[in-house]
């Protein structure tokens, strides 16, 4: 039977967007808002190898700052937003560690190559995060593409999911540093790791699966795929198992079975 990834996707986020409608002004797109829509279609590598070439470890710096403060600038309606506090923050990180999939990576990672799976993480926290109630506008994920080397391991990029709060804090979900931090204090720490100082940093819609241009897809999550086939050993087909439908007070589920 085949896992409805793509359907569970789609429920919740078709669920959030009615709550987020409920009284809501449409506008236009600011310039930042249409980036991040943007970006999801966009290689990231490509964009940091031109800022590369072109641009000089102050002017990347003056270029993610910028970005930081349009993300923490974006309009919102606390009214319509459910709250996340730093605790909230670590328990969501904690929920993630504690997954039998997203918090055991090690026995998915092939001999050829290292994954990480930072990725996997990142999309187990956005979907977790709509099933527990947070708003699709409340979730971003925040890409950091460049050289980083840590513990004489060394890897080209790393992505989280960023959940808002009602105070216009934007928390990092972060189960690499095991512990809820701002998006400032997580750039903070990601940049003691940067090989060259040219770290890029790109806010993108949740939905961007990887750094290469899309987004999720039953593909490139392996879903359709034999177990010895599929490139992330069945990573994908195993985390959307263990995220669990909720129950209205009716006793149906919010969210569809996964299989």
């Amino acid at each position: 039977m085949k896992i409805s990834f793509l359907f569970i996707l789609a429920v919740l986020s078709a669920r959030a967007d009615a709550a987020s409608m409920c009284g809501s002004v449409h506008r236009p797109l600011s310039a930042f808002e249409q980036e991040m829509k943007n970006l999801v279609d966009q290689n990231l590598y490509l964009i940091q190898n031109t800022n590369l070439t072109k641009s000089t470890p102050e002017q990347v710096k003056e270029q993610n700052q910028t970005r930081l403060n349009e993300l923490e600038q974006l309009p919102f309606r606390s009214d319509k937003l459910k709250s996340m506090d730093r605790a909230e923050a670590q328990e969501l990180i904690q929920r993630t560690m504690k997954n039998q999939v997203a918090g055991d990576q090690f026995r998915y990672e092939r001999t050829d190559v290292e994954i990480g799976y930072c990725f996997g993480r990142a999309t187990f926290v956005h979907l977790e995060a709509l099933r527990l109630g947070y708003k699709k506008e409340q979730i971003k994920k925040i890409w950091a593409v460049g050289p980083m080397k840590s513990g004489g391991i060394t890897w080209g990029y790393h992505v989280t999911t960023i959940v808002r709060s009602t105070d216009g804090t934007w928390w990092v979900i972060d189960p690499f540093y095991a512990q809820a931090m701002s998006v400032r204090e997580w750039h903070d720490r990601i940049m003691k790791l940067s090989q060259d100082q040219k770290l890029n940093f790109f806010v993108t819609a949740p939905e961007k699966f990887g750094p290469y241009a899309g987004k999720y897809s039953r593909e490139d999550l392996g879903l359709d795929y034999e177990r010895k086939e599929d490139y992330y050993k069945g990573y994908f087909q195993d985390l959307m198992q263990t995220i669990q439908p909720q129950k209205t007070t009716s006793g149906t589920n919010t969210v569809p079975v996964l299989l």
